[in-house]
């Protein structure tokens, strides 16, 4: 049985919660692909409406568990309760282990199906899931909450404000329900299959044949079950090839296996930054250099190699907006280890926020506010200028605490953010986060005192957790709860 709890640590921030019809609206927050190619804002949930889907889940995590895990199953990203990590569940593999996985199966065939179903998170109908657990004729006879899936799927629309379509990208329950309907999709599909060998990852098929109109017809099949469920597969990245293939990207390789121990003093810095910054030309659209950053943390460096190892991890940032969060990751793992020149970075965070905040970069501005506050760096009065502008509740949260801290040059406008903050509703509406920590931390004129409840259900969430920390390495989009004020408040609902 899952531990009440488990699933309330990631996903908080989302949708919020009117009291009236337990709705919620989410916080909308925008992150960058690699290459530059912006998606659509992502939701994060309100505690209001995303703890009672925790709780359903866990109350009948046994059934849930026992449709996902059917003998025979492809998936090998059901959920698995994960511990001691900060997630309730995670996927049966990770994403590291793959090529492993790919050695297991494709020596059985000499073609291989890639399958990618398109947008899947934001393409799932959430009348789906009673279909999927039940059956459709069930579920279409049956529409009261006697039946698992219909629970599931109202309380899935109530993060999202009563939407039918998508659920949020990010939280452990997203992965349980996705994980519900793909497994009802792979039970139709498996016997229409010749013989195979293979594996679905999340919404990715990979499956291998001996023959390619096998292969070729397992797309079709898995085409057509996913049309039952609304669902479509992606023509750009779905199509059977003949093998071998690349087990992984061949960057990753290149990337973790350049050699830096025993190289030239200085000249391996150019050359590995040469290579990755060849490799990210090569390859736009992937985290290349997000996982260039990361070999940069694991090495060492000597004091003469490090200024300059700092200057080239600035100029990465400065080409890959979305490798920020991985930037600041790595310098607070360096910082203990070499001395940071500071008005260098100083310079170039300050040109990220005023960047950022005029393109509505949202991810990549929060965490060069944070990382202004970890290494203690005023923000500039140009960058407060712009940064008052945005409407945006993590920069608000993270701007209001650099200037509690004393990190700015010049006073914050929090005209817009006060008034976000005041309206009717404020704590159940989009800007609920905002409205909420802005009353905890006592920020926005607001007295430490001033937290209110709106409704029986949401007193014991809304006055006993807090989702911002200030200046600590979960400061910035890492909202999360003690386990036992989880199990405490989810008890009380």
């Amino acid at each position: 049985m899952l531990q009440h709890g488990a699933l309330g640590v990631v996903g908080l921030a989302g949708s919020d919660s009117s009291p009236g019809d337990g709705k919620g609206l989410k916080i909308r927050h925008s992150y960058t692909r690699p290459g530059g190619e912006r998606p659509k804002g992502v939701g994060h949930t309100q505690p209001c409406t995303f703890l009672p889907l925790c709780r359903e889940i866990e109350e009948h995590w046994d059934e849930i568990q026992g449709h996902i895990a059917f003998p025979g199953s492809l998936s090998i990203s059901r959920p698995t309760i994960q511990t001691p990590t900060p997630r309730g569940v995670g996927p049966l593999v990770s994403l590291a282990s793959l090529p492993e996985y790919r050695s297991r199966y494709r020596f059985f065939g000499r073609f291989l199906l890639q399958a990618d179903i398109a947008e899947f998170y934001r393409s799932v109908y959430t009348h789906s899931i009673p279909w999927a657990l039940h059956g459709k004729d069930v579920a279409k006879k049956e529409r009261g909450n006697t039946l698992l899936g219909n629970r599931l799927d109202v309380l899935v629309r109530n993060c999202q404000d009563g939407q039918t379509n998508g659920i949020p990208i990010g939280p452990d329950t997203s992965l349980i329900v996705a994980e519900i309907i793909l497994a009802s999709v792979d039970k139709t599909v498996l016997p229409k299959l010749a013989a195979r060998r293979g594996f679905r990852y999340y919404d990715d098929y990979e499956l291998t044949f001996r023959r390619d109109s096998d292969a070729q017809a397992a797309q079709g099949v898995i085409q057509g079950v996913l049309g039952d469920y609304g669902l479509s597969l992606n023509p750009t990245k779905s199509g059977c090839t003949e093998l071998p293939e690349l087990m992984e990207a061949a960057w990753t390789v290149d990337l973790r296996t350049f050699p830096l121990e025993g190289s030239d003093p200085i000249h391996r810095v150019y050359a590995f930054f040469d290579k990755l910054f060849a490799l990210k030309k090569a390859h736009r659209d992937a985290h290349v250099i997000a996982y260039g950053m990361r070999r940069v943390e694991r090495a060492d460096w000597t004091s003469d190699e490090w200024p300059l190892v700092q200057r080239l991890l600035m100029q990465a940032l400065v080409i890959e907006p979305t490798s920020t969060q991985q930037f600041v990751v790595t310098l607070v793992a360096l910082a203990g280890r070499y001395d940071l020149e500071r008005n260098e970075l100083a310079e170039v965070l300050n040109d990220m926020i005023v960047e950022y905040s005029e393109e509505e970069n949202t991810n990549e501005l929060a965490w060069a506010l944070w990382a202004s506050i970890t290494f203690s760096i005023t923000v500039s009065e140009r960058a407060v200028r712009a940064l008052s502008r945005v409407k945006d509740s993590f920069v608000a949260l993270l701007a209001l605490d650099a200037a509690a801290q004393g990190l700015v040059a010049a006073p914050l406008d929090i005209t817009e953010w006060q008034q976000q903050a005041t309206e009717v509703g404020a704590l159940y509406g989009p800007n609920w986060l905002l409205a909420y920590e802005a009353r905890r931390h006592g920020w926005l004129g607001f007295p430490m005192t001033s937290l209110e409840t709106h409704s029986s259900t949401c007193s014991g969430i809304m006055t006993s957790a807090s989702m911002f920390r200030s200046k600590g390495p979960q400061t910035c989009l890492s909202p999360s709860w003690k386990a036992s004020t989880l199990r405490r408040t989810v008890t009380t609902m």
